[in-house]
């Protein structure tokens, strides 16, 4: 334990001091051996939250510059929205009220991306001009970011609601109701299964790719027959032919290739995008700790102070 000069206490050894309103009543905090599901919880939970939905903002912002949407921006107002709410000393219903109206905002924006993805891959998976393949790709990323960010909006939400809740106090059965929600929420989310998304997007195009280089690769090796097949006196014209035929189908099956090195290059990229934002936003850490909430007993230290004020510490996570 560490006391400031003033003989304030500043430090004790495994804890960390959240901050919250005089008014809150110390024996919530301490009651039934639901520690954990006080107001201390949810102002502990909205602080990690809080640091965590602002960094979403550099990649709004950067897919902002790549594409002016306004679905975007959107987003943006929303994450501005939640994160006001995550940071308030004092919520009421109105804020969640307001929470349940940001979500519906970034899932209708989830929706609707999800639908356009589906339609891009129909549309990709009919398209044989390499250019515009490349164009397709390249939406079909966007179009999956977005519907990725838009998610983890939603899953936010779901956090903040419940810890919103939890520094409201005396809602425990709600809050247990929704930690079971956020666990299928997130267990079913496009957020958790992104990879898998990502994998499936790219599969059903190399499979085409790959069909593309075999049958070229065919082609080749009938042309190298033919050229090789000559008689003994041969026809230079007929021969100059076959030889156009044969650099023509090796020229084919090295283009073949080129186009299943980039697209395994997209997709390793995309991939490596994707798992360095979620190990950015560290949601899937917090959401695992909020699910365990209702069944997990916290250790809680409370020191009275001066002037009605209190001070609570909780151990400090790994």
């Amino acid at each position: 334990m560490v006391r400031d000069s003033s003989g304030r206490i500043t430090e004790h050894a495994g804890f960390a001091d959240i901050g919250i309103s005089a008014s809150v009543n110390p024996t919530i905090i301490l009651s039934a051996g639901m520690q954990v599901m006080s107001a201390v919880s949810g102002t502990y939970y909205l602080h990690k939250i809080q640091d965590q939905i602002t960094n979403m903002d550099a990649k709004l912002e950067e897919l902002l510059n790549i594409h002016h949407d306004t679905n975007i921006g959107r987003l943006i107002a929303t994450r501005k929205g939640l994160s006001e709410i995550a940071s308030r000393d004092f919520v009421d219903a109105t804020d969640l009220y307001a929470i349940r109206n940001y979500k519906k905002t970034a899932d209708e924006i989830h929706e609707e991306y999800m639908y356009r993805l589906e339609r891009l891959e129909r549309e990709l998976n009919m398209e044989f001009d390499s250019n515009a393949e490349g164009k397709k790709l390249i939406d079909i990323n966007f179009t999956m970011t977005i519907a990725f960010e838009a998610n983890k909006l939603s899953l936010f939400a779901e956090l903040i609601e419940i810890g919103t809740r939890m520094k409201i106090g005396g809602q425990i059965e709600i809050i247990n109701g929704l930690t079971s929600q956020l666990e299928r929420n997130y267990a079913s989310s496009f957020y958790h299964k992104v990879d898998l998304e990502v994998e499936k997007v790219y599969s059903i195009r190399r499979q085409q790719s790959n069909s593309e280089l075999v049958a070229k690769e065919k082609k080749y090796e009938k042309s190298l027959e033919k050229f090789t097949d000559f008689p003994i006196v041969p026809h230079w014209g007929i021969l100059a032919i076959k030889a156009g035929r044969l650099v023509k189908s090796k020229r084919d099956v090295n283009k073949a290739v080129e186009k299943i090195e980039l697209e395994n290059k997209n997709l390793g990229k995309v991939k490596i995008d994707m798992k360095q934002n979620k190990e950015n936003d560290r949601i899937d850490n917090i959401i695992v700790e909020v699910v365990e909430l209702p069944y997990k007993e916290k250790e809680i230290l409370y020191i009275p102070t001066v002037n009605n004020k209190q001070r609570v510490f909780v151990p400090m996570e790994d």
